[in-house]
């Protein structure tokens, strides 16, 4: 099934929260004309070494030390087939350090041997920052529903076994070999690593059913250690961290300090707009892990090296407001300042009534199909004041088209199989529905 996000008309009327007011507020980096005092702020420490999980309901914050892991691991059940890579996911810490690449040779049960000066030309995988179920170890998966990337799914024996070898590289320049042997029948994985020349191999289990409710448990591959660091995944909605974002058509990463969301919530961003305002008309939303991100800031380069944090300056982006929003609960979440010595970021956040929610026809989902497709994709366009746009599962626009209304058929068999977003919007809503592509 797609995802519906219905535009709204929000009245004016607030719900206030008591410790919200009004007034004029100078930021750690810049002085902001009339905007909103802060009701609330986050501190990450000097280097962004912790990271705070938020509930936005009372203002409770988990702070945990975000550079003492390297791979985050899924302890979240598999959910075939609506969400199947959820419970196989395996994420890395890229923004303090790691790098991980996949050794050439694929499918093989061996140990593969490989120079050592030939994986810097290797390429280097990444994590999705905008799906948070597809970690740079699945990345490397194939159109087939049952390759997960780092490894595929045994129909008789109900695991998922490893079928690939990784190379990870420490922030320290240490190298490991890393394999996933095995998901238990979606119950504990089971992880080999070494040294390049298999010295110190551990053989790590991780047991979901330890970690109920969480969303990753971590691991630091020098320790040997499995890292119980997050809140139930219920018990929080927003994340300040340090991450390794997606920049640009070249897709460049580049570490940066920014907001998540977690699943279940979506996020739109109002620009041009006093932040005074609660009326989000027209404002698509986005179930992106990234959807409120990083670039509310502009970053400038005074002089210096540019490797020194203290030779870059730091501005708040004015009239930028963000929608947050999970079933009928809304907020207006307004960044107001962000001190990079610090790292704290200071945010105003409030909840307000929706009204005069309406629905029409040209408000129904989507309809795209078939789904899985190979060849050809059919796409239902609601009226002729439509765009249509298309993402890969790393957020790349890969197409765009004002097509007239009606059936809207697309040939994909060409393009690289995986995850694709249909996106459409009418000039007042963005309709999105995921699609996969296979051969």
């Amino acid at each position: 099934m797609g995802n519906h996000y219905s535009c709204v008309n929000f009245a004016t009327e607030i719900k206030m929260m008591p410790r919200y007011c009004l007034g004029f507020l100078c930021t750690f980096v810049t002085l902001s004309v009339f905007a909103l005092t802060p009701t609330d702020s986050v501190i990450l420490g000097p280097g962004s070494t912790n990271m705070v999980f938020y509930r936005i309901s009372d203002g409770v914050k988990t702070v945990v030390p975000n550079n003492d892991w390297h791979l985050a691991v899924t302890v979240r059940p598999t959910e075939f087939p609506n969400a199947p890579l959820g419970g196989t996911t395996i994420r890395y810490n890229e923004a303090f350090g790691v790098a991980v690449y996949v050794l050439p040779d694929k499918d093989t049960t061996q140990p593969i041997q490989f120079s050592i000066q030939s994986y810097p030309y290797w390429p280097k995988l990444h994590d999705s920052d905008s799906l948070l179920d597809m970690g740079a170890f699945n990345s490397v998966r194939t159109s087939d529903i049952f390759d997960f990337g780092w490894g595929y799914y045994n129909s008789v024996t109900h695991h998922v076994v490893g079928n690939k070898e990784f190379l990870i590289k420490l922030p320290n320049g240490k190298l490991k070999r890393f394999k996933v042997d095995k998901l238990l029948y979606d119950t504990a994985f089971v992880l080999i690593y070494s040294d390049i020349n298999f010295a110190n191999q551990q053989l790590i289990t991780i047991r979901k059913k330890d970690f109920p409710g969480k969303n990753f448990v971590y691991l630091n591959l020098e320790t040997n250690k499995i890292l119980d660091k997050e809140p139930p995944r219920t018990e929080w909605d927003l994340l300040f961290l340090r991450y390794t974002a997606a920049k640009g058509s070249s897709r460049e990463y580049e570490p940066e300090v920014g907001v998540w969301i977690n699943k279940g919530w979506s996020a739109g961003r109002r620009a041009n707009t006093s932040v005074l305002s609660n009326d989000f008309s027209g404002v698509p939303l986005s179930p992106s892990l990234s959807a409120v991100g990083w670039n509310w800031k502009i970053r400038t380069f005074n002089t210096g090296s540019r490797d020194a944090e203290q030779n870059w300056s730091y501005q708040i982006i004015d009239s930028l407001a963000y929608l947050l929003r999970k079933g009928d609960k809304n907020y207006k979440l307004v960044i107001t300042g962000y001190n990079p010595s610090s790292e704290k970021i200071s945010f105003f956040i409030e909840e307000f009534l929706a009204n005069n929610v309406t629905e029409t026809a040209a408000e129904a989902p989507i309809a795209v199909f078939p789904n899985p497709a190979s060849y050809l994709l059919n796409i239902q366009i609601p009226d002729d004041q439509t765009t249509l746009k298309i993402f890969d599962s790393y957020g790349r626009m890969v197409f765009q088209e004002l097509p007239a209304a009606g059936l809207y058929q697309l040939q994909v068999d060409s393009w690289l199989p995986g995850i694709y977003f249909i996106c459409i919007n009418n000039g007042i809503s963005t309709y999105t529905q995921k699609v996969l592509l296979v051969r």
